[in-house]
């Protein structure tokens, strides 16, 4: 799982999402029509030992502790079902074609090693205005707009700012 999350990381990577299967299971997905798993980045391991320990869910409980000692966020173990290999291909009246695929029910990690998990990377720059203000700073005006429109903390700043001079 280690060396899973390293290349994750490698990669730019935040997230990870890695399914624990079994060594006997097999993975056999047709190239054309791939099953909707949902996340890009999937990996998965085939662990008979990590499979059965995952299995239970005090364990689970066990491991989630470690992995936020570890310093990781976001972290969310469980069972899902894991499209393992074709079942049927069903040719459909009017030319499509639908591939079932067989399900496993396998245990999963989910994880995230964002520090900065409540900042919000978002900065709303409509509303911010880009001419120059007056260096002073009364009750009843705005403060002054930072002129480094890419410094978020200069703008969270000024908001905070704001908030302030509405409560007097």
């Amino acid at each position: 799982a280690v060396v899973s999350t390293q290349s994750t990381g490698a990669r730019g990577e935040r997230e990870c999402h890695i399914v624990c299967l079994k060594e006997e299971d097999v993975v056999d997905w047709d190239p054309e029509y791939p099953p909707p798993i949902g996340d890009d980045q999937l990996l998965f391991l085939k662990k008979n030992e990590l499979a059965k320990f995952l299995k239970y869910i005090e364990n689970r409980e066990v491991a989630k502790a470690v992995l936020m000692e570890k310093g990781l966020i976001k972290i969310r173990l469980g069972i899902e079902g894991f499209p393992t290999m074709k079942e049927k291909v069903k040719v459909k009246p009017r030319g499509g074609i639908q591939v079932s695929y067989f399900y496993v029910q396998r245990p999963f990690i989910a994880m995230s090693w964002e520090k900065e998990e409540l900042r919000s990377r978002h900065v709303d720059f409509m509303n911010v205005s880009t001419c120059q203000a007056p260096q002073t700073t009364s009750g009843d005006q705005d403060p002054p707009i930072p002129q480094n429109l890419n410094a978020v903390d200069e703008i969270e700043f000024v908001e905070q700012v704001r908030e302030g001079n509405a409560d007097q």
